[in-house]
């Protein structure tokens, strides 16, 4: 599948601008983003929270 965002700099800042449509899979993979990959594997929902939200 085609990527379908560009990975750029910011011109003011030199950090890493992503643009486009990016899926969560994306996300996982850009260098850019590994405090991503931590966080969401490491994340545990609350199972009363998700219960409550869902009704």
């Amino acid at each position: 599948m085609a990527q379908d965002f560009v990975r750029e700099e910011d011109k003011k800042t030199g950090k890493v601008l992503l643009r486009g449509k990016i899926t969560f899979d994306n996300l996982l993979q850009e260098t850019s983003c590994k405090w991503l990959e931590t966080g969401a594997k490491s994340y545990q929902p609350n199972r009363n929270a998700v219960d409550e939200l869902s009704r």
